[in-house]
């Protein structure tokens, strides 16, 4: 079972370089939209296979009386803002994962401009249109402006996923947070780290300067069997995940978002209604679903196909200095930032 679980994790690796330096270049380099927005889709599909078949996880949704999936498709010229804690390392694939069951092919990552270093992944995170940060709010704040203008519905809907928290939790994290919480007289979360509010309320404000501005979704991902631990690579790897459980519910702004400080009052709240969730779990109602079977056949097709290509090309001279110069190509790219 381990050798079929290594097997697969090396198949996606694989694939995620294989398909970032093969397709996404000449994409790219033509700007043909459609291309990229596929590559995402199949990117989606494969990530779900890894998933419930590598990792053995269960996705579980919580019930709701919303029509989430009607709801957050709605009102395509709005973007709609998704906000999620920060439990693992896994997190953005997760969500992918979810974004494949609510039928929302159209996502846009709030993340560190460090990822577009990663090979292969962070060439994939630089042909999107997802908002890169510095970590530092003077140069942010003008940059987040430009890539948010830079969003187009184009009849599509949009949603802008943020991290609140920043970076992944991890038992020290944690540790620390809490005593910031202590020392600033902030509400103590057991299960998350403390929100930083600056950046949602740039972009809640941004997108409401616009007219942009749609519905506001808060997230809460939930591993139950790693409660309060460190979730990196390292402590998963050959590791069955079990049950992720996702609370996906609409939330609404505190009429006075626009000032900063009941901004950043309402978040904290909500977190404290994101820690109860998480310490609760087992007493919240949670049904099953199957990403898989959002998969198309055609995408299924497609990673079969792009897979031999890829390994074909390995074993073509010409083929290995395309994938060279494809993977030269990216980091001039994003160093130059062309």
């Amino acid at each position: 079972m381990l050798i079929f679980k290594i097997t697969l994790f090396v198949s996606f690796v694989f694939l995620i370089l294989g398909y970032s330096y093969l397709l996404i270049t000449p994409g790219l380099l033509v700007g043909y939209t459609p291309v990229l927005t596929y590559i995402k889709n199949i990117a989606q599909a494969f990530i779900t296979f890894v998933f419930v078949y590598g990792f053995k996880s269960k996705f579980k949704l919580a019930e709701s009386s919303q029509d989430i999936i009607n709801l957050i498709n709605s009102d395509k010229n709005k973007i709609d803002i998704v906000i999620c804690n920060h439990t693992s390392t896994l997190d953005f694939l997760i969500m992918m994962i979810y974004f494949l069951e609510l039928q929302i092919d159209s996502y846009n990552f709030v993340l560190k401009k460090d990822i577009l270093y990663t090979p292969g992944f962070g060439y994939v995170m630089y042909s999107n249109p997802d908002i890169k940060l510095n970590r530092n709010w003077e140069q942010d704040k003008e940059t987040m402006g430009k890539q948010i203008d830079g969003i187009k519905t184009n009849g599509k809907k949009q949603v802008i996923l943020i991290f609140p928290e920043g970076t992944r939790l991890t038992d020290k994290k944690l540790k620390e947070g809490q005593e910031f919480s202590k020392t600033n007289n902030l509400p103590i979360y057991e299960n998350l780290m403390v929100p930083k509010s600056k950046g949602l309320w740039f972009i809640t404000n941004k997108l409401a300067e616009s007219n942009k501005l749609g519905k506001v979704w808060d997230v809460t991902i939930i591993l139950p069997q790693f409660l309060k631990k460190t979730i990196g690579i390292t402590d998963i790897f050959g590791k069955n995940l079990g049950d992720i459980k996702v609370i996906w519910r609409e939330v609404q702004l505190n009429q006075n978002y626009q000032e900063y400080e009941e901004f950043k009052k309402w978040l904290l709240e909500l977190w404290i209604t994101k820690d109860s969730f998480m310490k609760n779990h087992e007493n919240i109602v949670f049904k099953e679903i199957n990403p898989e079977n959002s998969i198309s056949t055609i995408e299924k097709i497609s990673i079969i196909i792009l897979f031999t290509i890829l390994c074909v090309i390995l074993f073509n001279k010409y083929g290995r200095y395309y994938l060279l110069g494809s993977f030269i190509l990216s980091y001039l790219l994003i160093v130059f930032k062309l």
